[in-house]
C-alpha cells in the first residue's frame, strides 16, 4: 500500500535491474508493474469499501494514495463508478440478500 512503490525499489530489492523486473512481470503477470500494482490497489479498495468501518479517505490512505481525490478519480476510471456509489451498490446488494 506504500504510496511510492515502484519499479525500481523493487528491482533494487530484488537485486535486479528494473528491466529485469519489467519483463518478468509483463511475462507472468500480462501487465506492466504499475498496472499490476494499480490492478492490486483497486482490488484492495474494493474490499476495504465492503467494510462500513473505514471511510472513503481512510481506504485511500490503506491503498497507498496520499490525496483522496485523487484516489477517487482513479477508482473512477478503472472501477466505472466512485467509491461511495461502489459502496452504496455493495451495501444494496447485502441487504437484498439477507
Amino acid at each position: 500500500a506504500h504510496e511510492k512503490l515502484t519499479c525500481d525499489a523493487v528491482a533494487a530489492a530484488a537485486g535486479c535491474s528494473r528491466s529485469h523486473l519489467s519483463k518478468l512481470f509483463s511475462k507472468q503477470l500480462g501487465h506492466s508493474f504499475k498496472g499490476t500494482v494499480l490492478s492490486l490497489r483497486m482490488e484492495k479498495a474494493k474490499h476495504l469499501l465492503e467494510q462500513r468501518d473505514l471511510t472513503v479517505t481512510e481506504v485511500a490512505f490503506e491503498v497507498g494514495y496520499q490525496d483522496p481525490n485523487y484516489f477517487g478519480a482513479v477508482f473512477k476510471r478503472i472501477v466505472g463508478i466512485t467509491a461511495s456509489q461502489y459502496r452504496r451498490k455493495v451495501q444494496a446488494k447485502a441487504a437484498g440478500n439477507a
